[in-house]
């Protein structure tokens, strides 16, 4: 395997991140902290009154049945856990990936580029692509796959190299690139980058994709006008709750 060989020294202040890059980072992430603070306490009252209402529901029908009580206390119900599905359909919301314009290469298909991604990896100190992708771009760049379990777990990047590339630079300018591309795969700070993502993602759920509010609410009252009225009251509470995160999100 040709390696083109690395430099034995280099001004390592030149790596050192800015007083500026730290302050956007501590900035981004107490964002995030302030947006989930936000978001459980919606979680947690949502939640609470629709077991309240939930409560008084249960505790109407003990006293009286009858088909006005029944349909007043499945509507309360309902609004409640209309409020917490609001909350938590972005859970629910599946973007799946195009992977259309990518070659996925194995490392029995190409074992002397894995070698030498593998030798340039350990020379970088970090870990090697969960998965290598061939594009046919003129370009080299990272990506991981998002999920919301990725706010949990950590989360594995993806290396792509275009052809493009490839064909026109020599392997050291290669190199090169490549080493680029694994200074994002250990620098720290690029951790957050799966976090904000997925907050913005929850964010533009809760806040611009209610197709399916709107179908729940039409649904609601074509049965019956109470659960037309109740939808309708859970609907204004929303707008609150979107309002609250919009006053956390400027």
């Amino acid at each position: 395997m040709i390696y083109p060989p690395s430099p034995h020294s280099f001004d390592r202040s030149i790596v050192e991140p800015s007083s500026a890059f730290k302050f956007a980072v501590v900035r981004t992430l107490l964002a995030i902290i302030l947006f989930i603070v936000v978001y459980l306490l919606l979680f947690a009252g949502t939640v609470g009154l629709s077991a309240y209402l939930s409560y008084l529901a249960y505790t109407l029908l003990a006293k009286k049945i009858h088909w006005i009580t029944i349909l007043l206390c499945a509507a309360a119900v309902g609004f409640g856990l209309f409020l917490v599905f609001f909350l938590v359909k972005f859970l629910f919301k599946r973007d799946k990936a195009d992977y259309s314009q990518l070659t996925e290469i194995t490392e029995s298909d190409h074992p002397k580029l894995y070698e030498f991604i593998r030798k340039l990896a350990d020379e970088c100190a970090t870990p090697m692509p969960k998965r290598i992708f061939l594009s046919a771009d003129v370009n080299a760049s990272v990506f991981y796959d998002q999920s919301t379990l990725s706010m949990f777990l950590p989360v594995k990047k993806n290396l792509i190299i275009g052809l493009g590339l490839v064909n026109s630079m020599n392997l050291g300018e290669l190199k090169s690139i490549v080493a680029h591309e694994f200074g994002h795969f250990s620098q720290r700070s690029m951790k957050l980058g799966s976090y904000v993502y997925n907050v913005n993602h929850v964010i533009f759920n809760l806040l611009y994709d209610n197709d399916t509010i709107e179908q729940l609410i039409e649904r609601a009252s074509a049965i019956h006008y109470f659960f037309g009225i109740a939808a309708y009251i859970a609907l204004f509470v929303i707008n609150i709750i979107k309002y609250i995160l919009r006053a956390f999100t400027r």
